[in-house]
């Protein structure tokens, strides 16, 4: 229980009233609200009420009732909007203004009541109708009702008054179709609330809702307060069970008992003096607000500074809300991931000019983005459970999902339903990367014109003339997730036609769909674009090496290393090349808004393959590319997290972006043996690294003061510079004063490598492209 000193000593300062500067002012029985052209000002004071009277004052009170409100104001919105738009002091919401529609919508999943017009009351003296709602015989007190019921009450000026369903609509108290909404909505906030509060221990047996009419939008929304101790009846639920059994009164969490006091002292409807409630009561009282405060949000109650007046705090947390607009002061980010791709993305946040906490949660703790954050988990990046959890632990604003999991299985759906804005495209969307068929079919479905020859597959019917048909140029490209190193390419990895036909054969045995397209001749780049779903940031074009050794030769990966030119193109490349990948992302979206009827919002990756003469599309991916990311983020001359709102408000044509007119040049260090028999848990030694590299932590942890090797991409070390050269020699300096179990790929973004890209270009398109001297 909270110190009972503590409300001892605030006994006597509690906040009993408000007078801010604002003309428009009415005071109810608990809240103080302020009203200006186009805002409601609620602050909730002390005032303990209860029989439509008040009872005194309760420390603390109104800052438990504000917060707990705000914490399911935010997490109810994907059941019905509400007013709710910030909360500048523990006292005060402010929120959109609305026109009070007249009922109270009271809903009771327990038959239970003290005063003479409760459920239970009505019930023991023989009634069997209540609002409308046939109660079966044979309940006892306190007893779960067979369902949750609605039981509303008129807004009158003596007493609130319970009226049927029918009635409402008959005297004109709603219409038909405001009932019909506002009753649907009630039940299922209750239930979601029932649900909620039995994860924390708790029972919900009743509450309350009332609704209004949004003055600007005419949009019904939640309003008031919701699920707090003045509005609901909590009791804990390991002893429910046995307290009903016993005949006992349930042990509750909310006021009811200060209620039976006064009930029992006196007659609360008809007194015209009350009696004062004792001391300890009043202590218990607050003490029960804060333990349901915290059982429900799993915060720590935070008293206020007693050395600062309430009223005076409020009055100018208040005007300053006001003076300043409507902007939060702080943005929780939730960044989802643990490799290099997510440090840029955690740097380019904690860039921002926009104030933030960052939370990460991860399969396993970066060492780089740790120091970036306000609080870290360690979750499976595709446990939606858990990800939800943190989130409304840490009350998320924002989610930026990094890897293709996640993805994959559902987490950005699952964060918007919970009202939190995603840079990160649904499952559906996700497709786009998650299947190479999915792809595929809608490139030729919506006529882009982008596509290879291509078939798919799931069975060996049909394969064998189609390896055929192509001629020994084709690619086999299993149809999921895999890392990067799902394709094979005739020529690189395989040699011969037995070859291909075993592997479409193990294809087949593991259950797998794949797709063999015809093998294209030209140079690949990949353009990443940010997009809300019909607006565009177009990136600089990269190039990846997916290949582990030198000359391209070895094993597929991730992505050894990636590198860009100053001019935003490829020395490769032509103009017309980078607009026809813009032309395909922007109509891959718009194809994906068609399908599906919702606009993709997040970052695409389209991987490309230039010509003799033409672009086709290799791949799609969902996110950021590792390492694209480091070369692109460090080039961002914008505001990275501006840009990340604006993607998941539709709002990005209003977003000055820009980049650096300079090179990047990234080499990712990895174990020795990667990627299929690296080395593990071996040490790092970046003490000697210059700082004119950036570096980028991914599979390492720091034990005992030390940085280790994990086993996978440890470390991408990148250099800006005017020109590609003097990029590429900043990040091989970089990595020469770097020591472990490592090796890199020396020849990613080296004018010998870049120079063959060249002439095999040029051998395609005639000689268009200078080489590199």
């Amino acid at each position: 229980m909270f110190n009972s000193n503590i409300i001892k000593q605030n006994i006597n300062n509690c906040l009993k009233e408000t007078s801010l500067p604002i003309k428009n002012k009415y005071s109810g029985k608990v809240r103080d609200m302020y009203f200006t052209d186009d805002l409601s000002i609620l602050v909730s004071t002390d005032r303990q009420s209860a029989f439509d009277r008040s009872l005194g004052f309760i420390p603390f009170k109104g800052q438990v009732l504000a917060q707990t409100s705000v914490w399911w104001f935010k997490r109810t919105r994907h059941i019905v909007k509400n007013h709710f738009i910030d909360s500048p002091d523990p006292n005060v919401i402010i929120a959109r203004k609305c026109k009070v529609l007249p009922i109270e919508f009271v809903v009771r999943g327990y038959i239970t009541g003290s005063t003479s017009t409760s459920l239970w009351t009505h019930y023991e003296k023989g009634g069997r109708d209540y609002c409308g709602n046939l109660l079966p015989e044979g309940l006892v007190k306190n007893q779960k009702l067979p369902k949750n019921i609605l039981t509303p009450t008129t807004k009158e000026t003596d007493h609130d008054r319970p009226i049927s369903a029918a009635d409402i609509v008959k005297e004109g108290w709603l219409t038909q179709e405001q009932w019909d909404f506002a009753s649907k909505k009630a039940l299922a906030l209750f239930e979601y609330g029932q649900r909620k509060a039995e994860e924390h221990g708790l029972i919900l047996a009743d509450t309350k809702y009332e609704f209004g009419i949004d003055e600007k939008t005419g949009q019904i929304l939640l309003i008031d307060e919701i699920h707090t101790p003045d509005s609901s009846r909590f009791w804990l639920k390991d002893s429910y069970e046995s307290h009903l059994k016993q005949g006992l009164e349930p042990e509750n969490i909310d006021k009811e008992f200060f209620r039976l006091w006064f009930a029992k002292h006196c007659d609360p409807y008809n007194d015209k003096e009350l009696p004062q409630a004792p001391e300890k009561l009043v202590i218990e009282l607050s003490q029960k607000y804060i333990k349901l405060y915290e059982m429900i949000t799993g915060k720590t109650f935070i008293p206020p500074r007693s050395n600062i007046s309430i009223s005076t705090r409020i009055f100018t947390n208040v005007l300053n809300y006001l003076n300043k607009g409507t902007s939060k002061s702080m943005l929780n980010i939730l960044l989802i991931g643990s490799g290099s791709r997510e440090h840029a993305i955690a740097k380019a946040i904690k860039n921002s000019k926009i104030e933030n906490n960052l939370f990460c949660l991860s399969g396993a703790i970066n060492p780089g983005i740790e120091k970036l954050t306000s609080g870290y988990k360690v979750a499976n990046v595709c446990d939606i459970d858990a990800i939800s959890s943190y989130a409304d632990k840490h009350e998320i604003d924002l989610a930026i999902i990094g890897p293709e999991a996640p993805l994959e299985a559902g987490v950005a759906d699952a964060l918007k339903a919970n009202d939190i804005k995603v840079v990160g495209p649904t499952k559906n969307h996700a497709q786009l990367e998650t299947s190479k068929g999915f792809t595929r079919s809608l490139i030729e479905e919506y006529n882009i014109g982008a596509n290879p020859f291509f078939k798919k597959f799931n069975s060996m019917e049909g394969v064998k003339e189609t390896l055929k048909q192509y001629e020994k140029q084709f690619v086999i490209k299993a149809d999921g997730l895999c890392g990067g190193k799902g394709v094979v390419v005739w020529g690189d990895h395989i040699k011969s036609m037995d070859e291909a036909i075993k592997h479409c054969e193990s294809l087949v045995k593991e259950g797998a769909e794949f797709v063999i397209e015809e093998k294209l001749i030209g140079e690949e780049f990949s353009l990443i674009s940010f997009t809300d779903g019909k607006n565009f940031i177009h990136m600089p074009a990269v190039q990846d090496h997916k290949r582990a050794h030198e000359g391209d030769t070895g094993p597929n990966t991730g992505g050894m290393g990636t590198y860009s030119d100053a001019n935003h193109s490829l020395p490769f490349l032509s103009d017309s090349d980078i607009e026809r990948a813009k032309e395909i992302n922007e109509k891959v979206a718009q194809a994906l808004h068609d399908k599906f009827g919702t606009p993709y919002q997040g970052i695409l990756y389209g991987g490309f393959m230039a010509t003799i003469n033409d672009t086709k599309v290799i791949e799609y991916n969902a996110r950021f590319g590792d390492p694209e990311a480091m070369n692109l983020l460090t080039l961002l001359d914008s505001d990275f997290v501006e840009i990340a709102q604006a993607i998941t408000e539709g709002t990005l044509n209003k977003v000055k972006a820009s980049f650096k007119n300079q090179a990047t040049v990234c080499k990712y260090l990895v174990p020795l043996g990667y990627p299929n028999r690296s080395v593990k848990n071996f040490e790092i030694d970046i003490s000697q690294c210059p700082k004119d590299v950036e570096l980028f932590l991914g599979a390492v942890d720091y034990r005992d003061g030390k940085l280790i090797g994990t086993g996978s991409r440890a470390i991408a070390v990148l250099g800006l510079g005017d020109t590609i050269t003097e990029a590429e020699k900043k990040a091989e300096n970089g990595i020469k004063n770097i020591y472990g179990k490592l090796f890199h790929r020396p020849d990613i973004g080296t004018k010998d490598l870049i120079n063959k890209r060249i002439k095999h270009m040029n051998l395609l398109r005639g000689n268009k492209y200078k080489e590199i001297k």
